[in-house]
């Protein structure tokens, strides 16, 4: 018999401060839809208020899922984003600034962004909700976001229920790892969710087989309790599964796509030594280079040394914001996914491109080598003139870049249902 779930809904709370998800944001989404729909047993959805932590209904639920969708603009059009028309200029030639992207007036995207949540938090039906400590027996606290791990303050709740299992899912442990590659504040916060683990978790889900044994690492040198990590990679996005018409306007000139944040590990600077060499040996025949992501840690100064190399004027553009639909778009029509990574706990943009038939050229990592199999180019994110190699072959040997495309085609990605279908296993065999 399925037990109820308690489905930490912070993270997607805070949806309205991001114009589009990341990663982890689509995860949690994903399985917040799913189970609001299919879950046999109780959903609620557990978040903090001025009353303290309260559980909402799924009738309350259905609408903000709804409004969250909308506020993304995951159901948008890609002819009316304006970043992805942005990026078409630039391939044609209209914009030739390589730090190009629009700078919103900071007062007023808090503005909207206030707006936004204040809309989300009152999308349907008004309730106070059900205080935590009432939640049914024997439920499932249900934490795939994160945010709710690293401050202790929202699990007390917990401490006068001991009836309830704590299941988690933990995306990877890489600030605990490399801390020299994020920001402090994620450290700190990162150290908070590894208590909160060793303090309640029942069991963990993780993405990846290398984030399982990482995890298990940093359990015994902690000196604590092993528990159930089950390693289940993560599903693809719909859109990048159902078939879209690809856009003429995108092959005006052959690019390339790296995506994700713009921070030190996610390796840009390799990319732009790269791009300088690029235009110096083919000048006006050198490819684009499209970074989609906005800034993370120390990602203005990447931006800033971008901004720096007048060479690389009209060959690098940075797009941020872009819409589910202009992305599986940009992505498909691009020679190659380039992601350089010092390190990943799954990689989501990878598995995107494969999906749609789009070459990936990854960093050697044990993440990276896991979720590409067979299908990916794995390079030492080091290795300068491997990586020039690789990009100058896909644009010089067109039998190859077939060869490879046809390679890929036989790639078969993790659906949300058969992704569902396990984690629903894990939850039904909770002890």
């Amino acid at each position: 018999m399925s037990r109820p779930i308690i489905y930490d809904m912070l993270r997607l709370m805070l949806a309205p401060f991001s114009p589009t998800p990341r990663g982890i944001d689509r995860i949690d989404f994903g399985y917040a839809k799913y189970l609001h729909s299919d879950w046999p047993a109780p959903f609620m959805g557990l978040a903090p208020t001025p009353w303290g932590m309260r559980c909402f209904d799924r009738n309350k639920l259905s609408h903000g899922i709804a409004r969250t969708d909308q506020l993304w603009l995951e159901t948008q059009d890609r002819e009316t984003d304006p970043v992805y028309s942005d990026i078409k200029a630039f391939l044609c030639g209209s914009v030739r600034d390589a730090a190009h992207h629009t700078k919103p007036n900071a007062a007023l995207s808090t503005s909207r962004e206030l707006l936004a949540f204040i809309d989300l938090m009152l999308a349907g039906p008004w309730s106070f909700g059900l205080s935590a400590r009432n939640v049914p027996k024997d439920s499932i606290y249900l934490n795939i976001g994160h945010y709710g791990l690293s401050v202790p303050l929202f699990l007390n709740w917990l401490k006068a229920r001991p009836d309830v299992r704590k299941v988690f899912l933990l995306h990877d442990i890489i600030p605990l790892e490399v801390p020299h590659l994020v920001a402090p504040s994620t450290v700190r916060a990162h150290q908070s969710v590894m208590e909160a683990v060793i303090a309640h978790a029942d069991a963990l889900i993780v993405p990846s087989e290398a984030t399982k044994q990482s995890t298990l690492t940093e359990l015994r040198k902690r000196g604590v309790r092993e528990m159930p990590i089950h390693a289940l990679g993560l599903p693809m996005n719909e859109a990048f599964i159902t078939p879209q018409d690809p856009d003429p306007a995108l092959s005006a000139r052959p690019y390339f796509v790296i995506c994700g944040a713009i921070e030190t590990r996610k390796n840009h600077k390799l990319l732009f030594d790269i791009w300088q060499k690029l235009v110096q040996a083919r000048e006006a025949k050198a490819p684009a280079l499209i970074v989609a992501g906005p800034p993370g840690f120390q990602g203005q100064e990447i931006v800033n040394d971008l901004a720096s190399r007048d060479d690389l004027k009209g060959s690098v553009h940075l797009a941020h914001g872009l819409s589910t639909s202009a992305l599986r778009s940009l992505m498909a029509s691009a020679e190659a996914l380039l992601m350089p990574s010092f390190t990943e706990g799954f990689g989501l943009p990878p598995v995107e491109a494969l999906t749609l038939g789009t070459p990936a050229i990854v960093s050697n990592i044990h993440a990276h080598k896991e979720v590409t199999g067979e299908y990916g180019i794995w390079l030492d994110p080091h290795d300068e003139r491997a990586w020039l190699d690789a990009i100058t072959g896909l644009l010089d040997d067109p039998q190859a870049k077939q060869a490879l495309r046809a390679k890929i085609a036989r790639f078969k990605p993790q659906t949300w249902a058969s992704y569902m279908r396990e984690v629903s296993s894990v939850l039904e065999n909770i002890d």
